[in-house]
């Protein structure tokens, strides 16, 4: 975990607390052996995108998207995870609470030339397809 600096609208920079590996990576290796690599410059500030975070203690991945902020969508991420696995949207983020011991890594590694709710959904399924990532799609 790093210290990032966020600049909100008509307000001075403040800092955050996250963990993302996006400052320093432009590309990542997925548990199954495949290079995932940016096709932008992408930060934990970046809206319109498509994200993969990968478990701390399995190295299981899961891919997402938002149109938020990155840094906003794992916020509520994490506030998903103190839900049961049968209340949680998104079981991936129970898995990271026990199984990861909440220790993940975030990579946004896509971002469409458009900011189409519609277009950022086809592509993550493309991305899901593609890349066959346990954590989407499995109950904890």
């Amino acid at each position: 975990k790093q210290w990032y600096q966020r600049r909100v609208r008509g307000r001075s920079p403040r800092w955050v607390w996250a963990s993302f590996e996006e400052v320093v990576c432009v590309s990542i290796t997925l548990k199954k052996g495949q290079v995932v690599s940016t096709n932008a410059n992408l930060e934990c500030s970046s809206h319109n995108v498509v994200y993969i975070a990968t478990c701390g203690t399995c190295g299981e991945n899961y891919i997402g998207e938002t149109g938020d902020q990155l840094l906003t969508r794992w916020t509520v991420h994490r506030q998903q995870s103190k839900l049961s696995a049968a209340n949680a949207p998104v079981h991936a983020d129970v898995h990271l609470r026990i199984c990861g011991k909440n220790q993940y890594k975030v990579f946004p590694f896509y971002r469409p030339r458009r900011n189409n709710i519609f277009l950022r959904r086809r592509f993550e399924d493309f991305f899901i397809e593609k890349f066959k990532p346990k954590l989407n799609g499995q109950l904890y």
